[in-house]
């Protein structure tokens, strides 16, 4: 295949943006701390006749926090943890694990209105974003979501 394309929707399906990437990836980065819906579809660029495209795939999710919307703060028994709103979610899935890049564990889901959470340890720590269209909730991957460790010190 000659590229890629990547189509960004709300949870809800509203198309907001199609990129398309000569080669073999194309990033998207999300640091204005929206959740979206993507699928992608690979192309051959045909020369005079235009491009055949792919099917696209099936749809995957990602939202994240903006980088400088996290805050946290502690005293000698607790540590508070703040974060910005995320456009297109509803809520957020909180785990924690002692280790950085495994072992997580849900701590907590909190609303959209709250967007906090104090604890007692120092953890490693990864918010999901979550939308819920109608009766469906939808969450963020895991791997593509604010980690942080909090410690006391």
């Amino acid at each position: 295949f000659d590229g890629v394309q990547v189509q960004l929707q709300t949870p809800a399906g509203k198309v907001k943006k199609t990129l398309t990437s000569s080669g073999t990836s194309t990033s998207v980065n999300n640091t204005n701390g929206t959740f979206y819906r993507y699928r992608i579809r690979t192309y051959v660029d045909c020369g005079t006749e235009g491009k055949a495209y792919s099917a696209w795939s099936g749809y995957r999710y990602f939202g994240a926090i903006k980088t400088n919307g996290l805050s946290v703060t502690s005293s000698k028994k607790k540590i508070k943890i703040n974060w910005s709103k995320v456009a297109n979610a509803n809520g957020y899935t909180v785990y924690i694990s002692t280790n950085e890049n495994a072992g997580f564990k849900k701590v907590k889901t909190v609303s959209n209105k709250s967007r906090s959470l104090t604890i007692t340890k120092c953890y490693y720590l990864r918010i999901c974003t979550n939308a819920k269209v109608g009766k469906k909730t939808y969450k963020s991957e895991l791997f593509n979501t604010t980690s942080v460790y909090v410690s006391k010190y």
